[in-house]
């Protein structure tokens, strides 16, 4: 939502300049529309749900993806072995060792998000409409955030890129514990239901305008 209030968020001085009590609203209104963003038809100084929005979004978008870093790091596990990674880095200790980077970059980025949401929390019950520290703690952790969900969706995306299965070593695995093992077919057929709902509802999510 586009915010033009003034100093106190009244929109006195526009009104003034404007010549009517309406001036504030009708120039708040084309700003808006200039700008491509919502009219929330009044000022927000001290209500700050629409900050809290985009960076509760922004820290889900990074703990979803750091658990799929962490499922391709425990995977990718040498005595695990059941993923490739295309990309990894190497390790100045073991010259030997592939280490996954992308998986461990992911990880560590979803456990950063609970301290920056806490302070975006936080910073949310300010004492003034100008409060002293409140909004600039918020920006900095409401920025943080930001640059966590762009880095990780950059990162699961070279990730998954050239993610490949070792089948034989998950059949190895599998024959560890031979009660576990199922019907292949039924396995196949279960797991493309469940991945089918999961994209259905992220569809459904995104297409929903946020609040």
């Amino acid at each position: 939502p586009v915010q033009l209030g003034g100093a106190v968020g009244t929109g006195e001085a526009i009104d003034r300049a404007g010549g009517s009590v309406e001036s504030s609203t009708r120039l708040r209104a084309a700003l808006a529309a200039e700008l491509g963003l919502a009219d929330p038809g009044r000022s927000w100084h001290s209500e700050r749900s629409p900050i809290l929005t985009i960076g509760n979004t922004a820290a889900i978008v990074a703990v979803t993806l750091g658990r799929l870093g962490r499922d391709v790091g425990f995977l990718s596990r040498s005595e695990v072995a059941e993923v490739v990674l295309a990309t990894a880095g190497g390790s100045s200790a073991m010259p030997h060792k592939r280490n996954p980077v992308d998986a461990v970059l992911l990880s560590a980025n979803g456990l950063r998000v609970g301290g920056l949401q806490a302070a975006l929390h936080s910073a949310a019950i300010s004492q003034d409409a100008r409060p002293m520290g409140e909004w600039h703690a918020e920006w900095s952790a409401f920025r943080g955030l930001l640059r966590l969900a762009v880095q990780s969706a950059d990162a699961a995306a070279s990730m998954l890129g050239g993610l490949a299965f070792d089948h034989a070593a998950l059949e190895r695995n599998r024959a560890i514990t031979p009660e576990l093992r199922r019907d292949p077919a039924a396995t196949v057929a279960a797991s493309a239901r469940i991945v089918g709902a999961a994209i259905d509802r992220f569809h459904s999510l995104s297409t929903k305008e946020l609040p």
